[in-house]
């Protein structure tokens, strides 16, 4: 009988635009961990960091890589093997290829969704100045989160930078305080 395949939830972004802050809410609330045993793999340490503790009172195992040459199938298939993971948050750095992280991926490991998240305020000039990083985070992704949007933001800006790339992606507008907008 075929093993069922480990679902994985993919956040991508460039540091400090807020991944940290998406995950870590969502992994200590019932509704995504309950009856899971949910492992995180971080592929960057930002300056917010995860409370462990809360993390582990429901059923979360973070696994920190060092570095790029870390992300290999062989370390993954190793984690798998010892905790035993039935689903699988990944939060990966902005400046590794989508496609490294794609290939590390055991056979048995299916990504579900992928949302990048972006700072409003800083996207245009990385797009500018990174832009082949920034279509390699947008190529595949199922939503984009920009967040610090303010009412001067230019939405418009942000529109066109993710449609020159694709035009199925979801697109939300994060301006604090529980509003967010869809495009």
């Amino acid at each position: 009988m075929a093993q069922k395949p480990i679902p994985v939830y993919l956040i991508c972004g460039f540091l400090d635009a807020g991944k940290t802050n998406f995950i870590a809410p969502m992994l200590t609330g019932e509704e995504f961990t309950e009856d899971e045993r949910t492992l995180l793999v971080i592929c960057e340490e930002g300056e917010e960091e995860y409370d462990e503790a809360a993390l582990g009172k429901h059923n979360v195992r973070p696994i920190y890589l060092d570095g790029k040459e870390a992300l290999t199938q062989e370390k993954l298939l190793s984690i798998e093997k010892e905790y035993h993971p039935t689903q699988v948050v990944v939060e990966y750095n902005g400046m590794w290829q989508i496609d490294d992280l794609f290939r590390a991926l055991p056979n048995d490991w299916a990504a579900v969704q992928e949302i990048t998240f972006a700072d409003s305020q800083t996207y245009p000039s990385y797009n500018a100045n990174m832009r082949s990083l920034v279509v390699d985070k947008l190529k595949t992704c199922d939503a984009v989160m920009f967040n610090r949007m303010t009412d001067g933001t230019d939405k418009a800006e942000l529109h066109k930078i993710v449609r020159s790339v694709g035009r199925i992606t979801d697109i939300l507008y994060d301006y604090g305080e529980d509003r967010v907008e869809p495009d």
